[in-house]
């Protein structure tokens, strides 16, 4: 074999090599599961409330009887408001986004209950913040919805 043909195959190799890598690097990341109590306790130590939250079992809130949660971190309000936090491990992807659905219902019924009780909380709620990544969701109702995802974010790092 000559020099310049064996040197053209090993180039030849080189180049398939860091064709191979480059679209392996291209793949879809996995989505990183979120914090659970990470978030939620930054969620409540960083916002302003306007209300005292108080700290719940999920299942009291959420109607999640066919979903297999695996950690829970809830605060409420006392009524007064909307405003609330929850962030939800579940046990498969597929569980958290049934977790995500019933988040976004509980949303929609908070609306339902304060349009007519307390209007002001209406702005609060069509701003809730929901963030569902890996096999966790997080959701926050407040005041301050950019800071809310800041926290969700960080949260998932």
């Amino acid at each position: 074999m000559k020099f310049n043909e064996m040197k053209k195959r090993i180039m030849m190799g080189f180049l398939g090599a860091a064709v191979l890598i480059a679209f392996t690097g291209c793949g879809k990341k996995s989505e990183k599961d979120i914090d659970v109590k990470a978030a939620a306790d930054h969620l409540l130590s960083e916002i302003n409330y306007e209300d005292q939250l108080a700290e719940v079992s999920y299942d009291v809130v959420y109607d999640m009887e066919d979903i297999k949660v695996t950690e829970s971190v809830v605060y409420v309000s006392s009524g007064a408001t909307a405003e609330e936090i929850a962030a939800i491990k579940c046990e498969t992807k597929e569980d958290a986004a049934k977790a995500q659905t019933a988040l976004e219902e509980r949303v929609e019924e908070q609306k339902e209950s304060f349009e007519n009780y307390v209007p002001e909380e209406l702005a609060k709620l069509d701003k809730a913040v929901i963030v569902k990544s890996g096999n966790t969701v997080v959701l926050s109702i407040s005041n301050e919805d950019a800071k809310a995802k800041e926290i969700i974010k960080e949260a998932s790092k």
